[in-house]
């Protein structure tokens, strides 16, 4: 009897097959060489496509040596972007962490010199006044790492019990400087000093966040004689010139502030520091003490935070009655961050819907609204910005109608990274006709909406500390057939915010980069064998660093590791970098150039990567072939994106388990809960592209979104460890239908 090839391979491979299966379509023949059962088949006939519960160490994975037809999915794209985007933002901050200790420092030594007579006046006034000031920056200096010289042994302790109560990160509480609870200052919830995000990359940037995060919450209340003396003397201070490289300390405040302006951070925003460096800082020491505190309570208003949203402990503000206050330096108002606070302290309210709410997406807005109804919805989509989905409307022209739109602060309008990024995301689910029917689905819908929501997750990991915290009140060799999402206005897009991006000219700090790396490499030596590869590569590099070191006769380190010492001979190294007055060896320049190289090569080839992807895309919708160059070009997709995600050379065989990121969101100290969006592990996915009436079996990857609630802020090492089970939480309703949860495994 004549047998078809399906049953041919069926019989060698000993495997029996349902009948309906023997005379099926030659897909599902691939879906059961790639392991999948019954169900997971009929799953994927139905909606087109199927989220495994396999997971992956990175995104890129199922693209490298694949033994399927390949999908390109708008999510791995949009992962590649975000780390690219995450490392560009972390060397700003590495940039900025020397820049604010020198601002910091130098700022104290001016404050000592500032006496209490400066003025004339209440000189009960005058001293209360200076203390707060010395309080408040003391307390930024000793979490920088200074001394604090030149302060009273009172104010020392005090300084030296609030820096303990950052540090510990635990709790509520309050500095009897800033005097006892009141409605509208209750207390600090000091969970908010917790580094998070890439922060925790090194000692010198969770020093660093927890400098910012106290400069953003310590408030200065215009109804408050003494704090706005407090701004008065600061003022006073940044008049000196004392910067330890002998510029002035105006100007060293003023380069901290304009770092910013390479990524989009609009130039209109400033700090109140800022603006005391531009008239120079210091006054006429004979004009009374009442003219300081007026020009003060003016400044204090002009900067003054927006009435929405809230960042410590207090009672419902009376809405008629707006506080006056300001901080020294301001977080940014994310574009989303009024949208996110209209459903807060809902925990049954993924973040991740809210703002694809905000952005237009169909379905998240039915789904907002069968949630909490007409009053929240508009509350979500009261600012909803206005973006152009055209792919030959260029952005910039409707930066007129989305300044009137969206009154955003600290995030530019006119073409930048972020209102861009938001734009590309908003062009995903773009009506066109020509898409096959399985992109307009409810199916489809749903992985477009967690593309989005993860997208978002990664958008906020990034911004953990710059971003306003909130705080609830209190009440083969065979070029295989490859795919490409189709959605080319979407790749382009991202192509423009590539090269905005690639504009932003960073220099690297070679003794910062070496910092970096021998932080990195700790994890790498406490979860991995000995005999591991990437062990050996770490050893390697740390070897490198050390010989260094020796060669430049520092007689510090042996070259030799042993791998059962490494781990102490790492922090051995690290505390060595640590000390300002440490020698930075000439061998190590040229290591730190090796070890990290600059970011702007590799965003113009990631928008090259998504030109190209837009033309693929552009073609399949008018079904035209890909050229066989551009085919072989495809199915290697894999190793480009993981270029962009930081692995050099072919370490993208042995990938590190750190894709899954996890950020703050927001608090409710009245529950204890701190809510959280997330991404987990990257997910297989296989699709049945339909092409000229084939449905063709491809391989792919998502990211799946996650909302958790905790009782303290989560940090991204911890989220790993809470994926280690086979079960996977807060997956939020309208994806469980699609992303399995129990079961899970890890491919390795």
């Amino acid at each position: 009897m004549h047998t078809t090839p399906r049953v041919q391979w069926a019989a060698m491979m000993g495997i029996l097959l349902p009948l309906s299966l023997l005379t099926a379509a030659d897909w599902k023949i691939e879906a059961i060489k790639a392991g999948l059962s019954a169900k997971e088949i009929a799953t994927l006939e139905r909606d087109r496509f199927l989220i495994t519960r396999n997971e992956t160490l990175q995104s890129f994975s199922p693209y490298i040596n694949p033994a399927h037809c390949t999908f390109v999915t708008s999510d791995v794209v949009l992962n590649a972007y975000h780390v690219l985007f995450e490392e560009t933002i972390k060397q700003i901050e590495n940039q900025n962490a020397s820049k604010l200790e020198k601002c910091i420092q130098g700022l104290w030594k001016a404050l000592l010199k500032v006496h209490d007579d400066w003025c004339t006046g209440d000189a009960d006034l005058r001293r209360n006044a200076s203390t707060h000031a010395r309080f408040v920056i003391g307390v930024t200096h000793r979490l920088l790492g200074g001394k604090c010289e030149g302060a009273s042994d009172s104010l020392l302790t005090q300084i030296q019990t609030e820096v303990d109560a950052i540090e510990a990160a635990v709790g509520t509480g309050k500095s009897e400087i800033f005097g006892g609870p009141e409605p509208t200052f209750i207390a600090f919830d000091y969970t908010l000093f917790r580094p998070a995000g890439f922060y925790t990359a090194s000692d010198t940037l969770s020093r660093y966040f927890r400098a910012i995060r106290w400069l953003q919450l310590v408030p200065f209340r215009a109804a408050f004689p003494a704090e706005m003396l407090s701004l008065a003397t600061l003022n006073e201070a940044v008049g000196s010139r004392v910067d330890p490289d002998g510029l002035s300390l105006s100007w060293s405040i003023q380069q901290l502030d304009d770092s910013w302006s390479a990524v989009g951070v609009t130039k209109r925003w400033k700090s109140p520091l800022f603006k005391m460096a531009q008239s120079a800082g210091g006054s006429a020491k004979s004009a009374p003490l009442e003219d300081h505190i007026a020009a003060m309570t003016q400044m204090t208003r002009d900067f003054s935070e927006p009435p929405e949203g809230n960042d410590r402990l207090r009672s419902p503000p009376d809405a008629a009655a707006k506080e006056i206050e300001c901080r020294l330096r301001p977080a940014f108002v994310l574009p989303e961050d009024a949208a996110i606070r209209a459903v807060r302290p809902d925990a049954q309210i993924s973040g991740g819907l809210v703002f694809a709410t905000w952005l237009g997406l169909p379905l998240a807005e039915e789904l907002l609204l069968a949630a909490r109804g007409q009053d929240v919805f508009k509350k979500v989509t009261n600012e909803r910005p206005v973006v152009p989905t055209e792919i030959n409307d260029p952005f910039a022209s409707q930066a007129k109608n989305i300044a009137k739109s969206v009154p955003w602060e600290g995030i530019d309008s006119d073409g930048t990274a972020v209102i861009s990024q938001m734009s590309a995301l908003r062009s995903l689910w773009k009506h066109d006709p020509r898409l096959p029917a399985m992109f307009q689905s409810e199916a489809w819908q749903h992985k477009t909406l967690m593309t989005v929501a993860s997208s978002w997750a990664q958008h906020r990991h990034t911004w953990s500390l710059q971003a306003r915290p909130d705080v609830n009140y209190l009440s083969g060799t065979q070029v295989k057939r490859a795919f490409v999402e189709p959605v080319p206005d979407f790749f382009s897009k991202l192509s423009q915010v590539c090269d905005t991006l690639a504009a932003a000219g960073l220099e690297n700090d070679p003794k910062q980069v070496v910092q970096d790396q021998l932080a990195s490499s700790i994890p790498v030596l406490e979860n991995r064998a000995s005999d591991d590869p990437m062990t050996i590569t770490a050893l390697m590099q740390i070897n490198g660093i050390s010989h260094a070191i020796r060669m430049e006769q520092l007689d510090c380190w042996n070259p030799e590791f042993d791998p059962k010492t490494a781990i102490p001979r790492v922090r051995e190294l690290q505390a060595f970098f640590a000390n300002p007055e440490s020698k930075m060896p000439d061998g190590l320049i040229h290591i730190a150039g090796e070890l990290r190289r600059p970011l702007e090569p590799l965003w113009h080839s990631l928008s090259k990567v998504c030109l190209r992807l837009a033309l693929g895309a552009e073609k399949q919708l008018k079904l035209q072939e890909l050229e066989p160059g551009e085919a072989r070009w495809l199915s290697r997709i894999g190793e480009h994106l993981a270029e962009f995600m930081l692995y050099r050379g072919n370490s993208y065989l042995t990938p590190e388990d750190d894709a899954p990121r996890i950020a703050r969101i927001a608090s409710d100290p009245l529950s204890g809960e701190v809510f959280h969006a997330a991404i987990g592990r990257p997910r297989v996915g296989f699709f049945l592209y339909p092409w000229k009436g084939e449905d063709v079996f491809c391989v792919g990857s998502v990211l799946p979104y996650h909302d958790i609630a905790f009782n303290t802020t989560l940090i991204d090492s911890e989220w790993i460890h809470a994926l280690s089970g086979s079960d996977r939480v807060g997956i939020p309703p309208w994806m469980q239908p699609w992303v399995p949860v129990s079961d899970i495994s890890l491919a390795k």
